[in-house]
């Protein structure tokens, strides 16, 4: 394992990194954009969201992107052709806030609430929930009383859907019914003084997770032990693996105030010893 070296700065909040092909997809949430990077910092422009913010990525099986909208709250579709469109609008569920999202192999999308508002100053958290979106756009709330889930990954072998529950500082576990719902849950891994924000999950079954409490990357194996970990000088807040040969940990960071128009956000990128997991979606 390496240390980190910088590939993007200015940048106002870096968030829901995702490998996709040979370049990182993020949405810069307080920009209103989600942009590509490639290794060699080369950063494009994908979508302009304007006064809504985006978050959660993820990717259809025939290369569409689907995107968070925040504002609207629900998730648009991104064609490569360059085509928008809305895929669910979710107002209708959403406990605040739309928040981070993970696709499956057949497209089905699990985006979760985050149970406060942060914009608004909100303070204390509501119980969030997790909104399973099909393929066709047609949406169901598949599981509920769940602390700000943060960075939700889908194990290897796609039975085991993970997400972060933040401000609970663990790791919280389901199962993947045959239907695409979410079944039993399980606590994943305690994680101590680590508060978990995005996750990213290995070959091995690894979660690699960005704690904002501790300024570190820790790799945690289920059950809590932490096997890596990687320090920084800033708050933490998302990681993904990625890279061409899948060994690389992208880490967005924020070196100033986490919110208004001061682009103090930051990626870094950290060499690790075991890959990201088979790409699905």
């Amino acid at each position: 394992m390496t240390e980190p070296v910088r590939l993007l700065e200015d940048i106002q909040f870096g968030e829901s990194p995702r490998w996709r092909g040979d370049r990182l997809w993020f949405s810069d949430i307080l920009d209103g954009k989600v942009y590509t990077v490639g290794m060699d910092g080369n950063r494009v422009l994908v979508a302009d969201f304007g006064d809504s913010r985006p978050s959660g990525i993820g990717f259809l099986p025939d290369g569409d992107a689907l995107v968070v909208d925040m504002g609207m709250p629900g998730i648009v579709r991104l064609s490569a052709n360059g085509t928008r469109r809305v895929h669910a609008e979710l107002g209708d569920v959403t406990i605040a806030l739309l928040n981070d999202m993970v696709v499956d192999a057949w497209g089905n999308a699990y985006v979760g609430s985050t149970g406060r508002n942060y914009f608004t100053g909100e303070t204390e958290a509501r119980p969030a929930n997790i909104i399973l979106v099909r393929p066709d756009g047609s949406y169901s709330v598949v599981a509920e009383s769940v602390d700000t889930p943060n960075g939700p990954v889908i194990t290897s072998d796609g039975a085991t859907y993970v997400v972060a529950e933040s401000h609970l500082n663990r790791l919280l576990a389901f199962e993947i019914l045959p239907d695409a719902t979410l079944g039993a849950r399980r606590v994943w891994a305690e994680l101590g003084e680590v508060m978990p924000d995005g996750i990213a999950i290995d070959r091995e079954d690894g979660i690699w997770v960005a704690s904002q409490s501790t300024k570190e990357c820790v790799r945690v194996v289920e059950g809590g032990e932490v096997t890596d970990r990687v320090s920084f000088e800033h708050t933490i807040i998302a990681c993904a693996l990625g890279g061409p040969d899948g060994h690389t940990l992208f880490v967005f960071g924020v070196t100033g105030p986490s919110a208004g128009p001061v682009r103090s956000s930051v990626l870094d990128t950290v060499r690790v010893e075991i890959p990201a997991k088979p790409a699905t979606q």
